[in-house]
């Protein structure tokens, strides 16, 4: 395109053989070298609709006298690699005004950062509307520059085509030729983007391998259209203007789809569920960010937090609602709604926010307090062992209870009043009173 020019070829006897044929493909020829390109010649399936691209060596375009001529579209440049081209904006605006189906390439530049250059094309273009073909990324012979490898070509291409549609919202469309694509960049990975091919001189255009078919053929790089002074690109696009209205509509329009736990919408435009805390489901209700909380299908309302409802709609949480003061959220068998809330502390001894038990009655599950000096029952039925705690309300076990389900006795638990150094004390002094006692009374019995 342009003064950039990709390398092109004619088949002898093409078109004396084209000029039979309807539409479809026929095998390809050896190129002259001992090498045939590609799979396929592809042929129009029948009506073709004229067009031509254009860039700044067409200099100032007399877009009047182009629709006037017959020219139902035309593709500008909006440059080249990170370069802009001058002519772009007005002629972009141009071609729309006059009735024509318009169109945007950038020539592409692979050892040039793919995202810089991408973001220069969708600063231009914004979202793509019904009369805008999509964008167009041009893969070919790059003067100046050495070629990287096929892998890093790959990515390159790849990461340009992934930014372009996600801000454009269409599937951007592939400008090469077959020569070029099958030695440089050789992969079947983007036969689902349109291809606009070059090859000149000839009605059935040689595909380059994973094609089957082409949209857009540049048929010439010498047309003469009035309007222009000197030479300009013509093309054809395979079908009726019809045919192209729709195209351009948003035939190249994504198809909603998960890519990981990113969703890809009909639009292109991608939202990361998991930066929602949501998972991206595809399944037989669609394709969407699916809440941990919510079930995958229905309608159905859930706690969100301890206060608040989340209604949720197949997966998704279209909605929610707060409790009221005093309130909070709970979900049981006869659905989710919002209830008084219950004191979260019951004192000690208890579990939080359930009411304490009777007296004597320790319940089963439950921590009991002893009263000093007391015997511990536990109830009938409820287990033979209950853990003990502390009469100083500190939750410190103290001891064990052994029991038949009917009374219980202590094992190991201090009930009596007295603890600590205290309660030794008081030990030891009536031990030696018993004992000064009994020895006064044994020697009042000896005399």
């Amino acid at each position: 395109m342009g003064r950039n020019r990709l390398v092109v070829f004619t088949t002898a006897g093409a078109l004396l053989f084209a000029s039979s044929l309807v539409g479809g493909c026929v095998a390809p020829e050896d190129d002259g070298v001992g090498r045939a390109y590609g799979a396929l010649d592809y042929c129009p399936r029948g009506e073709t609709v004229d067009g031509i691209d254009v860039s700044r060596w067409q200099g100032d375009i007399d877009w009047d006298a182009v629709a006037g001529s017959g020219i139902d579209f035309a593709i500008t440049r909006i440059g080249d690699g990170l370069y802009e081209d001058p002519t772009f904006p007005g002629n972009y605006e141009a071609i729309a005004a006059r009735g024509m189906v318009r169109g945007s390439y950038q020539f592409f530049r692979p050892v040039r950062d793919a995202m810089e250059q991408a973001d220069i094309v969708i600063r231009y273009l914004g979202r793509l509307g019904p009369g805008d073909l999509p964008a167009v990324i041009d893969v070919e012979n790059t003067p100046g520059d050495a070629l990287p490898s096929r892998d890093v070509m790959r990515a390159q291409v790849r990461a340009w085509i992934d930014r372009v549609r996600e801000g454009t919202g269409k599937t951007p469309m592939i400008y090469t030729g077959p020569y070029f694509w099958d030695d440089n960049v050789a992969s079947t990975d983007f036969a689902d983007n349109p291809l606009w091919i070059a090859h000149w001189g000839v009605t059935c255009a040689r595909l380059p391998t994973g094609w089957t078919s082409w949209v857009f053929h540049q048929t010439s790089d010498s047309g003469s259209i009035p309007g222009i002074s000197g030479n300009v690109d013509t093309d054809v696009f395979d079908g009726t203007r019809a045919e192209l209205d729709a195209f351009a509509a948003g035939g190249s329009t994504c198809s909603a789809h998960c890519e990981g736990e990113v969703l890809v919408g009909a639009d292109c435009a991608r939202s990361d569920c998991a930066a929602f805390g949501t998972t991206c489901v595809d399944d037989a209700v669609g394709v969407r960010c699916v809440s941990p909380i919510c079930p995958r299908e229905g309608n159905a309302d859930v706690c969100a937090s301890a206060t608040e409802i989340a209604h949720c709609t197949n997966g998704m949480i279209g909605s929610s609602s707060a409790c009221a003061a005093g309130e909070r959220c709970a979900s049981d068998a006869s659905g989710t709604r919002c209830v008084a809330d219950v004191p979260t502390d019951a004192g000690p001894g208890t579990d939080a926010g359930t009411p304490p038990p009777p007296p004597g009655d320790a319940g089963v599950g439950r921590d009991a307090s002893v009263a000093p000096g007391r015997d511990a029952s536990v109830p009938t039925g409820e287990g033979p062992f209950v853990r003990v705690m502390g009469p100083d309300g500190t939750g410190r076990p103290i001891g064990t209870i052994e029991g038949d389900g009917c009374s219980a006795s202590r094992s190991g638990a201090r009930t009596s009043g007295s603890s600590g150094l205290g309660g030794w004390v008081l030990v030891l002094l009536g031990s030696w009173l018993v004992r000064r006692r009994w020895t006064r009374r044994r020697g009042a019995l000896g005399a």
